[in-house]
């Protein structure tokens, strides 16, 4: 490892990120992919080549369960509903009952699944097929076409990658082959926008606070960020950068990636385009991202075998005008927080996956959503007021949300 911060093609190179460790699976050789933050407070992924799901506890740093995938292999894209984790792989999808600890199979021969995606309020699963480049919806065993993706360019999508927009309802696929970018709204309309950089290889989507999407280009080593409202996209580039998948927002709304040839990695500042890199340990290959409890990031790590987990430090700019409040919940619960405003606060919604929150400020009531691990809301308030902020929380298993309180500036 480094132990001296050095400037590389204008990314700043660090040693190991914060509060960095590693969790070892139980055997070498068992190439955990995809990632998936349950329920039940515990984090789930598929180690692909021993064909299994396992289960790693937080509280314990170690790996307490793993239950045999029957038939389907190479599972890679995991997903979380109440009770149930989802794993996309060859001719199905794989399902695993976190309650009863029993493995179920969702046949589809034929199917490459190579993208999932949860609309968590009515419990569906949106999963996309790098053959056909079809995308399709699963309801509790259930599964119905949605939309088919045929670029005008004549060359192929190969869909990989897809995420939901609770907003709006539309689901936004990368489409390998043909280089672009898909929106299908609830209808089934879909519009393409392509992606700047050439032969990009998309994979990796996530959604961000301000309501942009963004993608892993694994090709280009780049970011490609699309504004739907105006259907822009851009690349931010990542200097020094060979592979790029894995990417995933902290607490802090900075966005990170995996680095995954260089054994490392960092986060951008959208702003800015500054990138800051962190090396692993030597021969790490960090290929998933997913937001853990208490603002932590975990990553499946292919070459060892592992689950690394590191803790980004603060943003600048936190201090003591922020307030931090936690509580343990159960299906619903109402929950009042008094703080004194000056113009506006800012209310991050963090550790919370799959809960749904609606925050109402004295008057006005900001919006329910369902939260995928973390959410801000911008609350008005008369300067110097007290504000009472009461969060309506409805969550299906137990968990603890942390709500972070600051005044924005």
């Amino acid at each position: 490892m480094k132990t001296a911060l050095v400037v590389l093609s204008g990314a700043l190179a660090l040693a190991t990120p914060p509060g960095w460790s590693e969790v070892l699976l139980p055997l070498i050789r068992s190439g955990p992919a995809g990632l998936a933050w349950g329920y039940d407070g515990r984090m789930y992924g598929v180690e692909n080549d021993r064909n299994k799901f396992f289960r790693l506890d937080p509280a314990q740093h170690k790996v307490t369960a793993e239950w045999p995938l029957p038939t389907i292999r190479d599972g890679a894209p995991v997903v979380a509903l109440p009770g149930r984790i989802f794993a996309g792989g060859t001719d199905g999808i794989a399902v695993l009952d976190t309650r009863a600890g029993k493995v179920s199979e969702i046949p589809l021969p034929g199917v490459s699944v190579t993208g999932l995606a949860v609309d968590r309020a009515n419990g569906v699963v949106y999963y996309t097929d790098a053959h056909s480049g079809a995308i399709s919806k699963l309801v509790g065993r259930k599964t119905t076409p949605f939309a088919v993706l045929n670029p005008k360019s004549g060359r192929p999508c190969i869909p990989y990658g897809i995420v939901f927009e609770p907003r709006t309802k539309a689901v936004f696929v990368g489409c390998q082959g043909s280089n672009e970018i898909w929106r299908v709204n609830p209808d089934g309309k879909a519009t393409a926008y392509g992606i700047p950089s050439p032969n990009s290889l998309p994979e990796d989507f996530v959604l961000g606070r301000d309501g942009k999407i963004y993608a892993a280009l694994f090709d280009a080593g780049a970011v490609a960020q699309l504004d739907p409202a105006s259907g822009r996209v851009e690349t931010l580039p990542l200097p020094s950068a060979s592979k790029l998948v894995g990417v995933a927002f902290d607490a802090s709304d900075r966005l990170w990636f995996d680095l995954p040839a260089r054994a490392g990695v960092g986060w951008i500042d959208r702003t800015t385009r500054a990138v800051t890199q962190y090396d692993l340990t030597r021969g790490a290959e960090p290929v998933t991202l997913a937001p853990g409890p208490h603002g932590q990031l975990y990553y499946s790590d292919l070459a060892r075998s592992s689950v690394g987990v590191f803790a980004p430090d603060p943003a600048p700019g936190a201090g003591a005008s922020e307030r931090v409040f936690a509580r343990d919940l159960y299906k619903r619960t109402s929950w009042t927080i008094k703080v004194t405003a000056r113009k506006a606060l800012a209310v991050d919604v963090l550790d919370a996956p799959g809960t749904a929150v609606t925050l109402a400020a004295k008057v006005k009531v900001a919006r329910t959503l369902n939260l995928s691990g973390h959410q801000r809301f911008r609350v008005a308030t008369p300067a110097g007021s007290k504000a009472t902020l009461t969060l309506d929380v409805r969550a299906l298993e137990p968990q603890t949300v942390t709500v972070r309180v600051s005044p924005v500036r």
